[in-house]
Formats: structure tokens, sequence, C-alpha cells
């Protein structure tokens, strides 16, 4: 046998031991871990993601543990699978963990955190397509925010359903319908719907029709036209009297309207 089938024997042997022993001659171990996101918004769930590198490393799935760690009354944190929930501000630790990364039975461990912070209105909403949509998020969502720090989301629809449409309790919200195409606010469209606290209204609709906002149990506090909305097109939409007076009094519809006890003020 020449050197050079003597060197092939002798590593054949090798891999024949070391697949005996358990270990895979061509294992390649997990070095770390990027792209796991850095911030996140309180009361909306995250997706976590990551990167293992090297990108053709042995093992490259990658499983998620929040860090024990002291949490203040009424405090919900958790992680379910690759979604991570927090109704607090807060910086949440989390450990990305690669089974076998490293090797046989010896894991690969990364430690990341997360700040999450309450979303406000200046930031950007979340962007719904259908109403059906936005009330399966809120239903979701797992705090339940006070009228003064609702849920600023977006709604962008061709129309909207004359039918009364049933909002989950107790998750009060600021709707942005500024970027929908209808002309038209229907009937009973918002009737009932009492955890809406602020509306504002594109400059496609030239009209509201009656009972649209019907039945708010007065949580509708901010009201933003986009266009001029005449009177006679909102008369018996369900929006207060006193709303009608300012038009009325300004000669338009354009701006936000404060609602103080039953009277609206142009803010």
């Amino acid at each position: 046998m020449n050197k050079n089938g003597r060197l092939y024997f002798l590593f054949t042997v090798l891999l024949v031991i070391m697949a005996g022993c358990g270990h895979d001659p061509f294992f390649i171990p997990v070095e770390s871990i990027d792209g796991v996101p850095s911030t996140g918004t309180t009361g909306v769930p995250l997706t976590l993601t990551g990167r293992v590198n090297p990108g053709f490393a042995s093992k490259t799935s990658i499983d998620w543990l929040m860090d024990t760690g002291t949490t203040e009354n009424n405090e919900i944190t958790r992680i379910s699978g690759n979604i991570l929930y927090t109704n607090k501000e807060r910086t949440v630790s989390i450990r990305a963990i690669v089974v076998d990364g490293v090797a046989e039975g010896r894991d690969y461990t990364e430690v990341f955190y997360i700040k999450f912070s309450k979303s406000t209105g200046s930031t950007s909403p979340l962007v719904f397509t259908s109403v059906d949509a936005l009330k399966g998020w809120l239903n979701d969502q797992l705090s339940s925010p006070s009228p003064a720090d609702p849920y600023f989301v977006k709604l962008n629809v061709d129309t909207l359903s004359s039918t009364s449409t049933t909002f989950p309790s107790n998750k009060y919200f600021n709707l942005d319908l500024s970027d929908s195409t209808f002309t038209v606010i229907p009937q009973d469209a918002f009737s009932s719907c009492k955890t809406l606290v602020g509306i504002t209204i594109g400059s496609n609709v030239t009209k509201i029709e009656a009972n649209a906002f019907n039945y708010n149990d007065d949580n509708l506090t901010s009201v933003t036209f986009k266009s001029l909305i005449y009177d006679a097109d909102i008369s018996n939409s369900g929006l207060p009297s006193g709303l009608l007076f300012v038009y009325q009094a300004t000669g338009g519809g354009i701006g936000t309207y404060m609602k103080t006890g039953s009277t609206w003020t142009k803010k």
C-alpha cells in the first residue's frame, strides 16, 4: 500500500471511529445569531426572527426563551413560540437557543435585549385592509388600554358596511380613515361602537348617513375632518349637536373638534 493509500485508510478509520462515538465528522457549529429585533411596541405581539451564522451551520432552528425577571403589578410579558408580548414599557431579555448548535448535547445560546415602547399618535399606526382584520387584531390583544391611551390604527377600505359592527369591549382605539376611498359612511357603520375614542375622516367622504355614530357611549372625544362636510349631510349622523353648531359658526368642518361634556369646540 503506497503512502496515499495508507493516509486514505487512516482517514476512513478515523471517520468510522468518530461516527461510532456519536460524532458527526462533518458537523459545522453555530458561531453567532443576528437579525433579532431590538425594539417593539407595547401591547403589540412581536414576531421574533434571527439568522444563524454561518448560514450553512448544521443546526439552524432557533428556539426562544424569556429570561426570568421582575415584573410590575398587572404586567403581562410572555413568549409563545416565536411571539413575544408585553403590556408594559420595558426592556425584555430573551435567549435565542440553537439546540445542539455547538455539538451534540451542547446548545448554542445568545442573549438579546428588546426595548418596548408605547405607540403614540405621532408614530405610524397599524394598517388594516378590512374591518374583520381590525376586529380580529383587537380581539387578540391581551391588554385593555384606557380611553386616554388607546391603540392607534388605520383602516384602508373601499366600502363600509351599513350593518352595525360589534367591536371588542375594553379595547379602546383611535381610527384613521384618511386613506380609505369610500365617499359615504353609511347608517349604523359605527353604531354601538363604544370603544371608538377618536376618528379621522378622509377627504373622499362627502356624507355621513343617519345614525352612523349612534350610541357611542360618550367615549368619542376627537373627530378630524380632512375636507368640508356640510351640515345637512351629517344632521342625523349621531354626532352631537354641538358639532353641528361649530360647523355653522366656522363655515366649514376642516380641523379637529374636541368634546367637553356635550359641547364640541374646535381644537
